[in-house]
């Protein structure tokens, strides 16, 4: 969820706005396309799509190949990304309007993060994401 708040902050600033016009025009689409790469909360979902983007998220348990990947984020200007995820040169290729990978996990070690910035594609992650779960768990533990 917080991954999803930061994705629909950073793609209302105005630079986002801008390049997304840019991309729009060209591609003659109305909607900036955000793709979630696994299940989701509806929560989640339901914040990116009042926000106005159109949102591809795979509905599987299991992770898309990396062609299905590649197929369903060729246009996206977003990618919510999860632990099996990466980036490298062949997703940034597949993908020239993409501006922001949202990265729904602690550390970022798969995605090439030197490439993205020299495309210009933001990468966030969420640093603290399991230190909630973690102490719960330790006090579940310590009872």
């Amino acid at each position: 969820m917080i991954q999803s708040l930061k994705l629909v902050r950073l793609l209302s600033r105005s630079k986002f706005r801008m390049m997304a016009s840019a991309t729009h025009a060209s591609h003659h689409q109305t909607r900036r396309k955000v793709v979630v790469t696994a299940r989701a909360f509806e929560e989640t979902y339901d914040v990116l799509t009042s926000a106005g983007l159109d949102v591809i998220q795979n509905e599987s348990n299991e992770p898309w190949s990396r062609q299905e990947l590649l197929s369903h984020a060729h246009d996206a200007h977003a990618i919510l990304a999860f632990m099996f995820d990466s980036c490298d040169e062949e997703l940034l290729d597949a993908c020239p309007s993409l501006q922001i990978i949202a990265c729904a996990l602690k550390g970022f070690d798969n995605f090439d993060t030197k490439l993205c910035t020299e495309r210009g594609v933001a990468v966030t992650a969420v640093p603290d994401l399991l230190t909630g779960p973690t102490a719960e768990m330790a006090i579940l533990l310590a009872l």
